[in-house]
């Protein structure tokens, strides 16, 4: 699973507060091709779960993978107000794409955007999403945040101590949040779901499009071989 970002609203004043929602990803050969977001989703999630769809189908377009149907499911662990935005769409992707190649996700980074194809788009309440995760103890290391989000960082910084950081392409800033450089926090602004993948799996996109290729090739060969056995 990853650890998605949502943002809620107090019932009381109606400030927003940030708060982890960690999303499950299973991706099963021979299934019906869709993605299906289990519990209670409003309209634009279910939307969302769609543009997921069609952007994985694009990447293995891309790749020249054989056709195979995919059962893909998504969960919203502990979403129990409902996921009513399209801000967890990243994650979601990401969550996905780390079941179909087998490849581990780092959960210590947060993940938020929307997402149209490979673009990582926008989102509300990034500021409040940050501070969620962001007290030593919850022991997590930074997140990944839509490069139009960027100046969202800037009331972090306020009377902190901070470095520019780049993870390959990927640019970011690194926040102090303890005296004497301590207790880094990683912020890293992406531009597409594989500089997402670049941060918390350590692929880009070449690589994740070839492992994912090669899984629907197996997957291909094995779901032929139990058809002439039936």
């Amino acid at each position: 699973y990853v650890v998605g970002l949502a943002v809620v609203a107090d019932a009381a004043g109606g400030e927003m507060h940030g708060q982890p929602l960690p999303i499950h990803g299973q991706v099963i050969a021979g299934g019906a091709d869709r993605v299906s977001a289990g519990g209670k989703t409003g309209e634009i999630a279910k939307g969302a779960a769609q543009n997921v769809r069609a952007s994985i189908r694009r990447a293995l377009r891309r790749a020249g993978a054989p056709y195979v149907g995919y059962e893909m499911h998504v969960e919203y662990i502990q979403a129990h107000g409902g996921v009513e935005g399209d801000s967890a769409s990243c994650a979601m992707d990401v969550a996905l794409v780390s079941d179909f190649i087998r490849q581990p996700v780092n959960q210590k980074f947060g993940i938020t955007g929307g997402l149209t194809g490979d673009i990582v788009l926008a989102v509300g309440g990034v500021t409040a999403k940050l501070r969620s995760i962001m007290d030593p103890a919850l022991g997590m290391e930074g997140a990944c945040i839509p490069w139009p989000n960027k100046l969202d960082v800037e009331p972090l910084l306020v009377n902190a101590e901070t470095e520019f950081i780049l993870r390959e392409e990927v640019p970011g800033v690194r926040i102090f949040r303890e005296d004497e450089r301590r207790g880094p926090f990683d912020i890293y602004f992406c531009k597409t779901k594989y500089n997402v993948c670049k941060v918390v799996m350590g692929l880009g996109r070449e690589e994740i499009e070839a492992r994912m290729a090669d899984r629907c090739r197996r997957d291909a060969e094995a779901l032929e071989g139990s058809r002439r056995a039936g």
